[in-house]
């Protein structure tokens, strides 16, 4: 069990920030109680669309979130259950700026490990 000494904040805390490269205005912050908030005005608004994301339970850990570099609207995002004995494979991609997520874990299994992270290529637009 955590305690106020191991470092881990009290409260919910941003765990990671997805800018978009092509796009300034459209920003991704995802947070360690789960939520994941998406705004297209700059942050002058935010949608949490924790919601919309199917299979993640409620208040798992959002690792990374990644907008994509090709495609203006595209972003990944992965979730982390592990401290709550979850070692589910939840890797999930948008395609319309948050508003809707699908899975893409095509066969990636628990035995398989654990995903913290997902890149794209930097040359190849179809490659994680």
């Amino acid at each position: 069990m955590l305690s106020l000494f191991d470092g881990v904040s009290t409260w919910p805390s941003i765990t990671v920030i997805g800018e978009s490269p092509i796009n300034a205005q459209l920003i991704y912050v995802g947070t360690d109680d789960g939520n994941l908030q998406v705004t297209r005005d700059g942050g002058k608004t935010w949608t949490n669309v924790a919601d919309r994301i199917p299979g993640v339970p409620k208040g798992t850990y959002v690792s990374r979130v990644v907008a994509s570099k090709y495609v203006e609207g595209v972003a990944y995002a992965t979730f982390d259950g592990h401290e709550n004995g979850d070692y589910h494979i939840y890797l999930y991609r948008t395609g319309d700026s948050g508003q809707s997520w699908q899975p893409i874990s095509n066969g990636i299994t628990e035995r398989d490990g654990t995903v913290h992270v997902i890149r794209e290529d930097p040359k190849v637009p179809n490659l994680l």
